[in-house]
Order: C-alpha cells, then structure tokens, then sequence
C-alpha cells in the first residue's frame, strides 16, 4: 500500500538542512561570536594572496 505523503512530512527538513539553516541566520553568527569568542578575519589583499599562493606552490615541489 502506498500512501501519499501530508504536507508537513513534505516540509520535514534533515537535521544537517535545519543545522545549515540555523547557522546561516545573522542571530547565530553573533551569538556563536560571542559564545566562542570569534573573530572576523578581513580578506586578504591580492598582492598577499599571490605570494601565499607562491609559498605553497613552492612547498608542494619540495
């Protein structure tokens, strides 16, 4: 027998989809910044990117 699924089993999230969500919400980021003493790290410029990179091509040959 097959049975049709209700509309809330249709909108049952997985826990991995519910987790995603919850820490995508701007809320959690600044309650897990404050729990876990986060911080926010600025982007590197282009010119320490490319000599980061250069390090670590450099490091793989070796």
């Amino acid at each position: 027998m097959i049975r049709e699924r209700t509309s809330a089993q249709r909108r049952d999230k997985t826990l991995a989809e519910a987790f995603r969500e919850l820490i995508g919400t701007e809320d959690y980021r600044h309650h897990a910044n404050k729990l876990f003493g986060l911080k926010v790290e600025p982007e590197l410029t282009p010119t320490l990117a490319s000599l980061l990179e250069a390090i670590g091509r450099r490091a793989r040959r070796r």
